[in-house]
């Protein structure tokens, strides 16, 4: 797996994710004008949180390089990242 990475987002960028992309600003206000949508929401993003955690644990497990991913990853970046390995 020497040629396959992780772009690993921290919880800012992450939840960030959900007001700046318009599809998923869509689905997240979707959410929220439900019934008791504030507490839907707060369990969804929890377990996008724990999916996160998930995925890089298992990456640590199968020997896949963790990267940070900066505010706008780039796959230029990603690729460099690749070779210096």
């Amino acid at each position: 797996m020497e040629n396959v990475l992780y772009l690993k987002r921290d919880e800012t960028a992450r939840a960030a994710t959900w007001e700046c992309d318009e599809n998923k600003r869509q689905m997240r206000d979707m959410i929220l004008a439900l019934p008791d949508g504030e507490t839907l929401w707060d369990t969804f993003r929890h377990f996008d949180r724990m999916i996160a955690v998930t995925m890089e644990d298992q990456c640590r497990q199968a020997g896949i390089r963790l990267v940070e991913a900066a505010e706008e990853p780039s796959m230029d970046r990603a690729a460099a990242s690749i070779v210096q390995a």
